[in-house]
This record gives structure tokens, C-alpha cells and sequence, in this order.
């Protein structure tokens, strides 16, 4: 149902527990379904992963798992704040290239 829905409906965010569905990451069709999204696609979309082995805030992880952002689940109650920071920052990281694409008619 998640799939369908993602299939026919643009979200600016999704927060996402790799655990998801209870198995493990790897098989997680969500999670399967955005990492090796386009990144025409993907750039458009602020994507959190949450899991038990990150390390909140971990730019590297994020990026090794197609993320924006990964956020430890110890660190839930934070996550307003994280979530928050998070997305400023990749507003602010992709603003002119953004602009850029979109003043050359691509975006």
C-alpha cells in the first residue's frame, strides 16, 4: 500500500524506520523502493532513516544509505529538533543549485 501510494504521490518528506515492515533492512521494499531512486526524483525528497545502529546526524552513513540524514532511535525525542536542522541544511545546500536548474528550464 506504501508503494502504490508512493508511486502516485510527490512528498517533500519521508522519516522512515529501516525496520519497517519487521524484517530486516534489506528487506525493507520502502527503503528499497527510495535508495536507488533517480536522483532527478530523489533530490526533491527530504529523507530520514531512522535505525538502531546510527549515529544521529552521521553524514557519511546518511550518505551511504541514499538518506539526508540518519537518526539513532535513542534519539527520538529529539528528532522535532534534528528534523529541523536537518532540512535547513539541505534547503540551504541545495538553494542555488535549485535556482540554477531552474533558471536553465530543468527544474
Amino acid at each position: 500500500d506504501v508503494l502504490e501510494k508512493m508511486r502516485f504521490t510527490h512528498y517533500d518528506a519521508i522519516v522512515l524506520n529501516e525496520e519497517f515492515g519487521g524484517g530486516p533492512p534489506s528487506e525493507n521494499p520502502v527503503l528499497n523502493h527510495i535508495q536507488p531512486m533517480p536522483i532527478v526524483t530523489r533530490r526533491n525528497i527530504f529523507f530520514a532513516l531512522i535505525g538502531k545502529q546510527y549515529t544521529t546526524l552521521d553524514n557519511m552513513m546518511a550518505f551511504s544509505k541514499s538518506a539526508n540524514v540518519v537518526i539513532n532511535q535513542k534519539d527520538l525525542s529529539q528528532v522535532k529538533n534534528i528534523l529541523r536542522k536537518s532540512i535547513s541544511d539541505n534547503d540551504r545546500f541545495y538553494k542555488v543549485f535549485k535556482e540554477t536548474l531552474k533558471a536553465l528550464g530543468r527544474g
